[in-house]
Parts: C-alpha cells; structure tokens; sequence
C-alpha cells in the first residue's frame, strides 16, 4: 500500500493534478464509464472529419491529439496505478488482477479508443508494437546510449506519449518540457506494479542497452485514431 500510495502521489505532482489522490478505488470502478466516454469522443471527432475541408481536419488533427494525450495521461494511465504485474498477466479491469508489460500497453491503447486487437498486440516484441502504432519517421532507435543523450532525444522531439521498448520491456514516456516520466508495468522491483516514475532512476529504461522509442501522436496515428481505422500489425 505504501508503493502505491507513492506512486499515486508522484504521478499527481509530475503532471500537477492534485485530484489524482482522491480514491483509486472509485477511479477503477467508473474504467468501464471512463472508457465509454473516451469512445463517445471519439466519435464526434469522427462526425467532424467526414464533414471537414482539408483545413479543418489540419484543425482536427491538432485538437484530437491534445484530447487522446490529455485523456491517457490523465485518466487512463492514473486508473491502473498500483494494478500488479505478472508476466502471463492479462487483466482488462485496473486494480483487478494482474497484467504484463505488453498487455498494460496494448490495453491502455484499446481503451484509449485506438481500433487494435488487444491480445495480439500485447503478445507482440516491443519493437513491433511500436511499428505498429506509430511511422517511421516517429520511431528512433538506440544502443548503448546514455541517459542525457536519451533525454536530450525526448527534448527535439518534444511533448507527448511515447511508446518505448527496451532490452526486454515495454511501457510509456511521457514528457511535458522537462519532465519525462516512465509509466509501465513494473517487473523491476518489489512491489511489482504498474508506477509511474521519473524517467531517470533505476529502472528497466535507464539500464537497457536497446532502446525503442516511438512518439504515438503523429498525424497519421491520430488521424487512424480518429477515423477508428482498424491498425493491423506491421512487423
């Protein structure tokens, strides 16, 4: 309990909002209204786009990425604070369960309302989930890279979600200025659940050889978040 009383309280000051300390419980139960809303969202911004001129869906595009990173920074990935991770773990519901790294994000992606087959895509190497989500031009790979380099990465590519995939791990980064924060199922340390954390610390990010990154919102993403265009793997 203290973990996760820790981590709760480090993801409200990272990103500033003091309301994600009131009750986790009541968070986890309202996931599945949480999830609905998300959708309803989502299409609305569908309703617009069918609609659109070419500079209103630039528009668009602008507005929906703000939202989807807004909504999974601040709401989905808050729910499942403290969910334990399992290597087989598979849960759907946060704080029920367990769930593994490749599950936490192929599931936080699904909720977020991104058409993609759950179960396959958390079964698939980081790499290709990153592949998958993303185009090449968002996607930087490293080896042997040190932590103010990869910082010095995050920074010229700027603000956002990032999928990242490492030596043989999968979670997020998230980076507001200078604030980069790590959030995954977290097999690293006891207890092991999901946190999030600074991106600079001892961790599976920091001591990986191999690293993966790919910035999630980039306009054809969104554009396929948008449109609920199923994302078929691209390996």
């Amino acid at each position: 309990m203290k973990f996760l009383a820790l981590s709760v309280l480090l993801f409200a000051s990272l990103h500033g909002r003091a309301e994600e300390t009131k009750s986790l419980a009541e968070k986890q139960k309202a996931y599945p209204a949480l999830v609905a809303s998300i959708e309803t969202k989502r299409l609305k911004f569908s309703e617009r786009w069918n609609t659109a001129s070419a500079d209103q869906q630039a528009a668009l595009l602008i507005e929906a990425r703000i939202f989807l990173e807004k909504t999974i920074t601040e709401d989905l990935f808050p729910c499942w604070m403290g969910t334990t991770w399992d290597f087989n773990g598979v849960s759907q519901k946060p704080g029920e369960g367990a769930i593994a790294c490749g599950y936490f994000v192929s599931t936080i992606l699904r909720d977020a309302g991104y058409k993609v087959e759950r179960a396959k895509l958390g079964q698939q190497a980081s790499q290709i989930i990153i592949k998958t989500m993303t185009t090449d031009d968002q996607i930087k790979i490293t080896s042997n890279s040190s932590m103010e380099n990869m910082v010095q990465v995050f920074k010229n590519r700027g603000d956002g979600v990032y999928i990242v995939g490492l030596d043989s791990h999968t979670g997020f980064v998230t980076v507001k200025g200078d604030t980069m924060t790590f959030v995954h199922s977290n097999y690293y340390t006891p207890p092991r659940a999901v946190c999030a954390e600074p991106l600079q610390g001892r961790n599976p990010f920091a001591d990986s050889k191999y690293r993966v990154i790919g910035k999630l919102a980039g306009d054809e993403s969104i554009k396929r978040w948008i449109t609920g265009a199923k994302i078929e793997l691209r390996k």
